[in-house]
């Protein structure tokens, strides 16, 4: 009997700590319009032919735009490359913090097992290639 209320107590104890707990939400840092249009281009052809073989004119084709709007947004490849890196970033941010609100206190070794899987979500396809 006493087992069980300890128990009882604990899950009420981890119940109140959960919903006592307030997060605040984190703003997306994602590119839009043309310029986020242009990094998931750049993105895409670094994901299928490589960034050495990704030239600003293969990104500006594959985005739709003129070259010269490329490099209105991006002064040089290295900005695309590095707003391409941190979309990937923002992934990952994004998948971390799905899962930090939705596991489960005090289940720490379950919890880090679904930590891992949301990594792995994130950096792999569903038929596991990068």
């Amino acid at each position: 009997m006493g087992e069980r209320r300890s128990r009882h107590v604990c899950q009420e104890k981890r119940n109140h700590a959960a919903s006592a707990v307030t997060r605040e939400v984190r703003r997306s840092a994602r590119l839009n319009g043309t310029a986020g249009d242009i990094m998931l281009a750049a993105r895409e052809l670094y994901e299928t032919e490589g960034v050495a073989a990704s030239s600003m004119a293969a990104i500006a084709r594959k985005a739709g735009v003129a070259r010269s709007l490329v490099y209105y947004y991006f002064p040089d490849k290295q900005a695309v490359t590095d707003a391409v890196l941190d979309d990937y970033l923002e992934d990952m941010l994004e998948s971390v913090s799905t899962w930090n609100e939705l596991r489960i206190f005090g289940d720490m070794p379950a919890e880090l097992k679904n930590c891992v899987s949301a990594f792995r979500r994130t950096l792999y396809t569903a038929s596991g290639q990068p």
